[in-house]
């Protein structure tokens, strides 16, 4: 320890100071330069890591380019553009007391998802015999069914079976009117401001 502090040999003291003072700044100089180096490299990995760096932030996708944004929005509802009505009657001519069937078909004519309501409520079925109004289903539409939506796939399809009692109707449910009588008569359906064309029956 003395020999540290009082330095001990043919030249002066304040020489063996100075060599010391010179040794401790280069000293001092490399442990600098490897504490930099060190901490280069810790930066260059957190840069090319940032998720494994201490505290980076996690990336949020962007809305405009997410697949699910505008997904709550959810299909449009059909209309004129995207829907088509066809109805057909299961026979040409119907013998006395034999009740006509009519399939409605409804088919989703654009290139997305839409939705309807095809209840007894909103589709309509009207018969009529040259300019008699002879029967709608809509004078008096079923309760049990009279909400029925739908989702329609781009060319989805839906089909419903009707059946006509061969009676008269008015609206409000009238009752007490008279049956209609042997002849021809046309048939057409319609829902969301969609026709179809006419199917043409006789009844005998």
């Amino acid at each position: 320890m003395s020999a540290l502090m009082h330095p001990v040999g043919p030249r002066p003291a304040r020489v063996y100071w100075r060599r010391r003072i010179v040794l401790l700044a280069l000293l001092a100089t490399v442990v600098i330069i490897l504490a930099n180096v060190l901490a280069g490299r810790g930066t260059a990995q957190a840069a090319q890591d940032p998720a494994g760096a201490p505290g980076a932030a996690e990336q949020t996708p962007d809305p405009q380019t997410s697949p699910d944004a505008g997904s709550t929005a959810g299909p449009a509802k059909c209309g004129e553009e995207s829907l088509s009505i066809a109805l057909s009657a299961d026979h040409r001519t119907y013998a006395a007391g034999a009740n006509p069937v009519f399939t409605v078909t409804l088919t989703n004519t654009s290139d997305a998802s839409c939705v309807v309501d095809a209840g007894e409520a909103s589709r309509g079925i009207l018969i009529t015999s040259g300019t008699d109004r002879i029967w709608s289903s809509l004078d008096c539409p079923a309760t049990e069914n009279a909400e029925r939506t739908l989702l329609l796939p781009a060319g989805g399809r839906d089909e419903s079976v009707v059946t006509w009692t061969r009676i008269r109707s008015a609206e409000g449910c009238t009752d007490g009117l008279p049956a209609p009588k042997p002849g021809y008569y046309q048939a057409v359906a319609s829902l969301a401001g969609v026709s179809s064309t006419a199917a043409v029956f006789e009844l005998k």
